[in-house]
């Protein structure tokens, strides 16, 4: 189980019947120009650390140019797929912008971090078997402190709240890592990447876990069926709007709104 799809059951803004179309009934996503947007300082980002690109530059002007250079490139390929949303090129342009800025905002933070780690853990995948859980980590590098990981999970959106669900993705990696190293001094936290400083590393505390497992198994329960009338709607229909529907079989209507006691 993912952090995931534990938010497309029951999180701030989920509904069961998202988690059936996207994960039973498996409806294709609709294109959205968030994806290609939030995933090229993503990709970015890994890339400029596992190459290392940056480690041996003097200079921040250098950083600074080598950064952005990059990522010209990696938004260039993706400018065929920019095509599909009819973008008007005052709206490509403020994209464009933006994702630069959230690069600057990522190098100014990765320049004040020492040591840089010889070996990078980026775009890692790790379990927590006895919680039947899998994380998937942007970034973790390792502390001071021998067998500490700082771990990041970048975001791009627009919000630098920590929405519950931004709290149960960071609790889940933190338990994976834990599974995986049987170190519990490992820090969390959500790297907002529009903003120019991120939050502190926090460990969750044992009423963070708790509540964080408690979710778990709410939903694992709840989702054992592939029978669509045991995922309500509970968003007043808004979970259709995210998928296309082809065909008859793939004609699933949302009930009158309602919500669960």
């Amino acid at each position: 189980m993912s952090a995931t799809k534990i938010v497309t059951y029951a999180g701030d803004f989920g509904c069961p019947r998202k988690f059936y179309n996207r994960y039973i009934a498996k409806l294709p996503s609709k294109p959205s120009i968030n994806f290609p947007i939030g995933n090229i300082p993503h990709k970015v980002a890994e890339d400029l650390v596992k190459n290392k690109t940056l480690n041996q530059l003097e200079h921040y002007s250098e950083a600074r140019a080598a950064t952005l250079n990059y990522h010209d490139i990696i938004w260039n390929q993706r400018s065929e797929e920019f095509k599909k949303f009819d973008l008007t090129p005052e709206e490509l342009q403020t994209l464009y912008e933006e994702s630069r800025e959230m690069m600057l905002n990522w190098l100014h933070v990765y320049l004040k971090e020492e040591p840089k780690d010889p070996v990078p853990f980026v775009e890692q995948t790790l379990w927590d078997r006895e919680n039947k859980l899998m994380a998937r980590i942007d970034r973790a590098r390792k502390g001071p402190e021998p067998g500490v990981f700082y771990i990041d999970d970048y975001k791009t959106g627009k919000s630098n709240k920590m929405w519950d669900d931004t709290k149960l993705q960071l609790i889940c990696q933190w338990l994976c890592y834990k599974a995986t190293t049987g170190n519990t001094r490992h820090m969390v936290r959500a790297h907002y990447l529009r903003y120019s400083e991120p939050p502190n590393y926090w460990i969750p505390t044992k009423e963070d876990i708790d509540w964080a497992l408690s979710k778990v198994d709410y939903v694992r329960k709840n989702t054992r069926s592939t029978d669509i009338n045991d995922y309500p709607c509970t968003c007043g229909g808004n979970c259709l709007k995210d998928f296309i529907q082809n065909g008859p079989s793939h004609q699933i209507h949302a009930p009158e709104h309602k919500t669960e006691n």
